[in-house]
């Protein structure tokens, strides 16, 4: 879509909101044909292959539809044409296959007659004169209905056969003791679908079949009929089987490995094991005080030890709100240890041509909760680069959120790989070592929070305490609640697709040990792992 058409009817400013826009319709587009190819596999696949057929026997076709009945119909080759008010002389309610030739089409598709007989003769008749004019066919065809001549399989005599549900009859062809059909006399009394799969001299017979021998179909479903309910039938159960066993593994998952886990929380609160160090990373783009401080305040109160917890604040630019710049909001909540007014250290950012580059401040110190607890706290601000902070360019240093956390993972992994650092990272190993006494490869376990999450005072400790008990995780979550669920329809919908994501899906994987997706709102992460003595960085490293 033109920017112009996004920027005049949809009030997309910026380029990045028009991206935005653009990404989530093409999103939209993707589910809706991902939901019209279950459609069609559910409904149009069945209307596409599955042609239902009416059968007529011979007794139904004489007494309903005979010539003292409202409708008259007739029998050609097996199909029934209805008749009724017709000009063209037929044998109504009965065969008049004697009386018309093939059509065209299918006569040109056989290259076996028997003698004295064409393409415009009938076969099952002496008289070879039998109409065969285009005005007969088209009057045909004007008429020709869903309906067959049916023939159960107990009604199959010796003198015809069955292939691929149609029904053939060899009387004329005994009777003018013919031979041009190779070993069609043969088939006789039997179904031939089999043998005629094997047999490409008698595959070659099939369009002289239907031109001169066909009487009808034989009583059953098509083959596109049992193709579509099978199909729908083996959907059906392997879709069900899923849920029914997504359901047994949640249900296991939540009532035993769920209290084992409280369980082990309980004892690694209250043992005398080690308190590990926890990097708690809160992204923020223009979040109100009132949100950002419910957000910090609940990290503050989270039952584990302030010592060992490190709040790792990333302001993404120099945003305004209705409180004010979000920046100069989480300063004033952060005491810091330093009166020294921070300085600009570059960076290489999340972005293209000059916003490739940023420059943040980073500011050592602790946070103050309302109750008065002090968490260890380093507090970085995307301000931009000096061309935007001279221009005043409107969000001046704004990358997105996943250059915010890239802040954190870079310096992360080149700390524990002892690679260079930049001027930025360097400032964040100074600050977490004067704000938490802790050097990098101290740091073992990542939370990654929302500007507008909620921890519960049990979160991180159970998080913590999993990570503990099983070596082998590399990553956790926490089950995710909608805060104000009843504000609007969509947060009423968010409420079934987090419970059933987090109770249902997440649950599933983690029986086994491979959750595809931690949502970036609670989730922790393993930093690195100790092998024979020597740090492996994980969620650090390169290759991720």
């Amino acid at each position: 879509m033109p920017n112009f058409v996004l920027r005049l009817l949809l009030r997309k400013e910026t380029a990045g909101k028009r991206q935005a826009w653009r990404e989530k319709l093409a999103l939209c587009f993707v589910i809706l044909l991902i939901t019209a190819i279950a459609a069609f596999i559910s409904f149009g696949l069945s209307i596409l292959l599955c042609h239902p057929v009416e059968p007529i026997s011979a007794q139904t076709l004489r007494l309903q539809y005979g010539e003292n009945n409202t409708r008259q119909l007739t029998s050609v080759r097996g199909r029934l044409y209805d008749m009724t008010n017709s000009e063209l002389w037929t044998e109504i309610g009965a065969d008049s296959s004697y009386l018309f030739a093939p059509f065209p089409e299918d006569a040109r598709k056989c290259r076996f007659w028997g003698r004295g007989q064409s393409a415009s003769s009938c076969y099952d008749t002496e008289d070879a004169a039998c109409i065969a004019t285009k005005a007969a066919w088209a009057e045909l065809r004007k008429r020709q209905t869903s309906m067959w001549m049916m023939f159960r399989w107990s009604d199959i005599t010796s003198e015809q056969f069955v292939y691929n549900e149609f029904v053939y009859s060899l009387r004329p062809y005994i009777a003018r003791n013919d031979t041009h059909l190779g070993a069609t006399r043969i088939l006789a009394g039997s179904d031939a679908t089999l043998a005629v799969a094997r047999s490409p001299e008698l595959q070659a017979l099939v369009p002289c079949w239907n031109a001169q021998l066909r009487v009808g179909r034989v009583e059953g479903d098509t083959v596109g009929c049992v193709l579509t309910s099978g199909l729908t039938i083996s959907v059906t159960v392997i879709l069900n089987a899923m849920i029914l066993i997504k359901l047994i593994c949640a249900v296991l998952f939540d009532w035993a490995f769920t209290l084992q886990l409280r369980k082990i929380t309980k004892h690694f609160m209250k043992g005398n094991k080690r308190v590990p160090h926890v990097l708690v990373t809160v992204t923020c783009y223009n979040e109100p005080a009132q949100t950002l401080r419910a957000t910090l305040d609940s990290i503050a109160l989270a039952n584990y030890a302030c010592t060992r917890k490190l709040l790792f604040i990333v302001a993404d630019g120099v945003v305004a709100n209705t409180d004010g710049v979000t920046a100069d909001i989480l300063r004033s909540m952060v005491k810091p240890l330093d009166a020294q007014v921070s300085q600009p250290l570059p960076y290489m950012a999340v972005g293209e041509g000059p916003l490739a580059f940023n420059a943040a401040e980073v500011i050592a110190g602790a946070y103050i909760g309302t109750n008065g607890i002090s968490v260890p706290c380093i507090l970085v601000i995307k301000v931009g680069t000096q061309r935007e902070r001279r221009a005043a360019v409107h969000n001046a240093g704004t990358r997105g959120k996943r250059d915010s956390q890239l802040i954190v993972l870079q310096w992360l992994r080149n700390a524990l790989m002892n690679d260079r650092l930049t001027p930025l990272e360097f400032a964040l190993c100074r600050a977490s070592r004067a704000a938490a006494q802790a050097n990098p490869d101290q740091l073992e376990y990542l939370l990654m929070v929302d500007a507008d999450t909620h921890l519960d005072v049990e979160c991180m400790p159970r998080l913590v305490a999993a990570m503990e008990r099983d070596t082998g995780i590399m990553g956790l979550c926490g089950e995710t609640k909608i805060a104000n669920k009843r504000d609007s329809w969509v947060t009423r919908i968010q409420v079934y697709e987090y419970y059933i994501s987090h109770h249902l899906s997440k649950a599933f994987e983690s029986l086994w040990g491979g959750v595809t997706c931690l949502p970036g709102c609670c989730s922790m992460f393993r930093i690195y792992a100790r092998k024979h003595g020597a740090i492996v960085p994980l969620i650090v490293a390169p290759d991720v």
